[in-house]
């Protein structure tokens, strides 16, 4: 024991959280053992997977020091899951001490798996700080409380250790060490009569432990013995190890002899990748246009179902609008064909009676007018006999009053005779113009009839312009059927 030399470390645990997955509301709660000792911590809500504690808890603990290495020394994390159920252990994790000191670690942060835990990807986040207080005397700590404070668990890792030692030496040196423990137990009595009590009860407990070292040993040489027959049977299986050993040698030099030829290859292999990804690339933009291509076509299919709609109202109101508009125009085909038969027979007979009436007069003053003429004939030769007298009459200025009377008389019945005659063809003018404007009339008439027709034959015409594009969107949509139920619907084939 004079190698051995103990440390008292303070050990500082802050702990961070804890990340599990619990599908129910709880608390969680974690506890650091190490020997005896035991700290809580508080308790923290499990949200959203997640325990935030962020609290630090602290103990001192003595390490023990031989061959230039701390021995093992291991402490307990448990977590604990605490809700209205009851309280269960979520997880555990140990942590050997020992090996942080030995790495010359002072300050260090883990992220520790759990065990026994349903959750397999469960993790606490620790930050451990260790900081060495003082060294402790062994020998005052072997009188005062060697055996006490030594626990069970560095117990046995002292057995282990020592088992290790006997393994690699042979039973002189167990022997040896027997010696080496009996002189330290006869140093030990040279201790005062007040400490004799005690030292002699650490004696029975030594004795009890050599004894238990003892079985130890005896059960070490016998799987010492074993293991020396496991070392035979390995080192066989050594040697064909090697052999295959060599037979893989010569497997990798064949495989490095064909690493060269399939340099090209890779080449090859990492322009057909490039080649791929930039086809992904081009791929990925495909899909993207062809998304956006197709929110448009499903905007387009729910505008086509709003005009399908509107066309479907639409088609109601026309259908109302050309039986409607038919039965307005039978109606005014009936009303005019009879007005227009009974104004055209009105009409026509107006002008047979015109043209008897016409002909009747022109009788007339072609008689009266040839009348008219051989009387101005008569009158325009007596006129001419009358002036021939008159000018005789006034070179011989013997005429008298009444050949002057005579001769008024004369021109005065001429000039009714040229008045009557503008008379008369201002009658046989109007008549004309009345057989004119008649013919015009009924002109116009029959053009505003044409022209209404041809007005009424444009309308059907785009109203059936415009069931057939309603038609042939609906044949884009649904297709025949949806067209032969539009066509069902609004009472059309």
């Amino acid at each position: 024991m004079n190698n051995i030399r103990v440390f008292k470390f303070s050990l500082k645990v802050f702990i961070e959280r804890v990340v599990i997955a619990i599908n129910f509301p709880c608390k969680l709660q974690v506890a650091w053992k190490r020997g005896k000792q035991k700290l809580e911590s508080k308790q923290s809500d499990l949200n959203v997977n997640v325990a935030n504690f962020n609290e630090e808890l602290e103990m001192n603990s003595n390490m023990y020091f031989q061959d230039n290495q701390f021995k093992e020394k291991k402490c307990l994390f448990t977590i604990t899951l605490l809700s209205q159920k009851g309280n269960k252990v979520a997880g555990q994790v140990s942590v050997d001490i020992s090996s942080y000191l030995n790495r010359k670690l002072e300050n260090i942060r883990e992220e520790l798996k759990l065990d026994k835990c349903p959750d397999r990807h469960a993790k606490i986040h620790i930050r451990f700080q260790f900081k060495c207080l003082e060294e402790l005397d062994i020998d005052q700590l072997s009188r005062i409380s060697f055996a006490s404070n030594m626990d069970q668990e560095d117990q046995q890792n002292t057995i282990q250790s020592s088992a290790s030692q006997i393994t690699q030496n042979d039973s002189g040196n167990i022997q040896n060490e027997k010696q080496s423990q009996q002189n330290q137990y006869q140093q030990q009595a040279l201790y005062t009569e007040s400490d004799m009590d005690e030292i002699r009860t650490l004696l029975s407990q030594e004795m009890k432990k050599v004894q238990q070292k003892d079985s130890l040993i005896s059960q070490l040489e016998q799987s010492l013995e074993t293991k020396q027959e496991q070392l035979a049977d390995t080192k066989q299986q050594l040697e064909a190890t090697k052999q295959k050993l060599y037979e893989t040698l010569d497997k990798l030099q064949n495989y490095e002899e064909s690493i060269s030829s399939h340099d090209d290859f890779r080449k090859n292999l990492d322009n057909r990748v490039k080649q791929l990804e930039i086809q992904n690339k081009q791929l990925q933009q495909q899909i993207i246009e062809f998304n956006e291509q197709l929110k448009l076509k499903q905007q387009l299919v729910a505008q086509s179902d709003q005009k399908l709609s509107n066309a479907l109202g639409q088609m109601q109101v026309m259908k109302q609008r050309i039986s409607q508009y038919e039965e307005l125009e039978q109606q005014q085909q009936n009303r005019k064909s009879a007005g227009n038969n009974k104004d055209m027979e009105l009409m026509q007979k107006k002008i047979n009676d015109l043209e008897k009436q016409i002909q009747r007069e022109q009788k007339k003053q072609e008689q009266d007018y040839a009348l008219y003429q051989v009387q101005l004939k008569n009158v325009q030769a007596q006129l001419v006999d009358k002036t021939d007298l008159i000018n005789k009459l006034q070179k011989d200025q013997d005429f008298d009053n009444k050949d002057a009377s005579q001769i008024s008389q004369l021109r005065k019945q001429l000039t009714q005779y040229q008045s009557n005659e503008e008379q008369f063809n201002k009658v046989l003018n109007q008549y004309k113009d009345q057989v004119q404007k008649a013919i015009q009339n009924e002109i116009k008439l029959k053009q505003q009839q044409s022209e209404e027709k041809e007005r009424y034959n444009d309308q059907i015409i785009k109203l059936k312009c415009q069931l057939g594009d309603i038609f042939n969107t609906a044949y884009d949509i649904g297709g025949n059927k949806l067209v032969d139920r539009l066509q069902q619907a609004v009472g059309l084939s």
